[in-house]
């Protein structure tokens, strides 16, 4: 800059749009001074005699493309600001990507007003540099509009001595190598260098075609990966959690006192938190899909959430669990202080995620998902992210109370299940905010009993397990994940995804259960409690509770149960966290009462106690 004069410079390949923008951005402006190129290496020569300051470029040029300008800009001029013009239309997440910060583009056509507008914007910021355009540009974010833009290049990634290929023709990712890895393997590990450094080498012909994904679903799968392998580092160890407040302690109230909003063609404003610039442009477009999510805002960090709190109401905020500067434990908590607000966790679903899961529905988080993975079926994966989504938003969050839980003596062991004759089953069904009711429930249930606890958790198959040993520290009883088959037995407590589709039967001698279902199937059946039409009455006192947020429970379901000799009750919708079923069942035949968790509690015991006959 020179007594006040900004130099730009326009690259474009059309002279008719070249000379257009660069007449009108110095019409009338005395502080700008602007220089053409109708090509990346002709940008090049300009930067190196004149001292520029902002570089406008279209992306799709013949020889040196817009994004391979961009790298050299990177890696020789780091004070230079990039704005980035395309032909190709495109969808929200490309908007979304701008919206993020990560990179500023325009589509064609556009209001040259608005261009004018943002370089302003970028010039006043002049000490900023590549802050808000390139310095945090992610090698994912590249590779995005390079697929956009239905360009052809080879991208070159290192990182210390490791160093990877990536071949894009076209607009799709047809090859990477990694040193003896190719294909979709390599490109993953590429992909997991967030530390590296790439530069672009332009159109090379790849040795093979490797890859033949579409480059969403890779790009989506590898945000999914490292998501997962942060979470290797930041074990649970790192996350401060305190969940046990006196009883007397309500948790949070809503100012609408609680009312339950049902509105089917509400619009509803979503928040979405994550440190990965793909995860949020996946989920934004995922759920901007429903026309009952009326608008989707976006935050990195639970720093940059809690400031939005601060000045905007959200109806759903879904919550990422590892992020840097202030990670979504800590969040959380000051979310649920100072803004309670329904929290979806959408966390990678791996084993070393579970326990960290817990600990966040112990706070108040509703429910959580997985992250969009680029290895499944893309119509079921949305299905649930927006069924979820949707369920969460409702949430009264009036109705989550902390309690003090009971503490076990660490060398006390529940009651040694004994193969004596099972006189009685209660059944739970459980699913969005059960969790909360079941943490309030279990630690006051006998810890002797003649009778056989099974919980039907609405949850992946693959958080039975930690979700067994979860509820083992808080419930009197033997609590293990139930086994394909198995028979009831007195003081067991077991533990079951309903898309396992539990099933009762009976043959005659002796009540047992078993597994309907494969433990692998991807779509969330309608699960439940699943009863053979023909079976006999059960010749046992047997008790189904449902609990909140479950999904729909067929009243043909619970016509069985009862006509086999069960009793059905269901938590009084008022006191429930997502009541939308449990509104639906009350008052039905097949209902015989509705009643608070603390009633709930006291007839769980009557049927499991080994004192009091039924």
């Amino acid at each position: 800059m020179l007594d006040g004069v900004n130099k730009i410079l326009i690259v474009e390949d059309e002279k008719e749009i070249l000379d257009n923008i660069a007449g009108y951005l110095t019409s009338g402006s005395s502080n700008l001074q602007v220089f053409k190129a109708g090509g990346g290496e002709a940008a090049l020569e300009v930067i190196e005699k004149e001292d520029i300051s902002l570089v406008v470029s279209d992306i799709k040029m013949p020889g040196m493309s817009g994004l391979e300008l961009l790298s050299k800009i990177r890696a020789e001029h780091s004070h230079i600001g990039v704005i980035l013009m395309t032909g190709h239309k495109t969808d929200q997440i490309f908007r979304e990507a701008e919206k993020s910060g990560v990179l500023h583009f325009l589509e064609k056509p556009f209001q040259l007003a608005h261009l004018k507008q943002l370089i302003s914007q970028r010039l006043e910021k002049g000490t900023e540099g590549f802050a808000g355009t390139l310095k945090n540009i992610q090698m994912t974010d590249l590779i995005q509009m390079c697929c956009l833009s239905m360009l052809s290049m080879t991208l070159r990634v290192a990182k210390g001595d490791k160093e990877g290929l990536i071949y894009i023709h076209d607009g799709e990712i047809v090859h990477a190598q990694c040193g003896d890895m190719v294909g979709e393997e390599a490109f993953y590990r590429i992909a997991s260098w967030e530390a590296g450094q790439f530069e672009t080498l332009g159109e090379m012909t790849p040795p093979e075609t490797s890859i033949n994904s579409r480059w969403e679903s890779l790009l989506m799968e590898a945000s999914r990966q490292l998501d997962e392998s942060k979470a290797a580092v930041d074990t649970n160890e790192n996350i401060d959690v305190c969940v046990i407040e006196d009883e007397e302690d309500e948790g949070p109230v809503s100012e609408n006192g609680g009312e339950f909003l049902e509105a089917p063609d509400r619009a509803y404003r979503i928040l979405i938190v994550d440190d990965s610039a793909m995860m949020r442009k996946a989920l934004s477009k995922i759920l901007l899909k429903d026309t009952r999510i009326a608008e989707v805002e976006t935050a990195r960090n639970g720093e940059e959430a809690l400031g939005l709190l601060e000045r905007q109401d959200f109806d759903l905020i879904t919550l990422d669990v590892n992020m840097p500067v202030m990670d979504g434990s800590t969040a959380l908590k000051h979310i649920m202080l100072k803004n309670p607000c329904p929290v979806l966790i959408v966390s990678s679903l791996s084993d070393r995620s579970h326990d960290a899961i817990l600990d966040f529905l112990c706070i108040g988080a509703v429910d959580f998902i997985g992250k969009p993975s680029g290895g499944r079926n893309l119509e079921t994966m949305e299905k649930e992210i927006i069924d979820s989504a949707i369920t969460a938003a409702g949430a009264r969050m009036c109705n989550f109370k902390r309690i003090r839980i009971p503490k076990r003596s660490g060398d006390a062991k529940p009651e040694t299940p004994d193969s004596g004759p099972c006189e009685s089953l209660v059944v739970i069904r459980s699913g969005i905010g059960g969790y909360a009711e079941l943490n309030k429930l279990l630690p006051f249930l006998p810890d002797r009993t003649r009778g056989c606890l099974l919980i039907v958790q609405d949850m992946p198959v693959d958080f039975e397990t930690a979700f067994a040993a979860f509820l083992q520290k808080r419930c009197p009883m033997t609590v293990q994940t139930l086994p394909n088959k198995a028979p009831l037995v007195r003081g067991m407590c077991y533990v079951v995804s309903s898309r396992r589709k539990p099933e009762l039967v009976h043959d005659g001698n002796r009540t047992g259960i078993q597994t309907t279902a494969d433990a692998e199937a991807e779509a969330p059946p309608e699960g439940g409690i699943h009863l053979m039409a023909q079976s006999p009455p059960i010749p046992i006192d047997t008790l189904m509770v449902i609990l909140s947020g479950v999904g729909d429970v067929l009243q043909e379901e619970l016509h069985i149960f009862r006509e086999m000799g069960g009793r059905v009750i269901i938590q009084e919708p008022s006191s429930s966290m997502v009541p939308q079923t449990l509104w639906n069942l009350q008052g039905t035949e097949n209902v015989d009462a509705a009643v608070p968790p603390d009633t709930i509690a006291k007839e769980i015991t009557r049927y499991l106690s080994a004192s009091t006959q039924v």
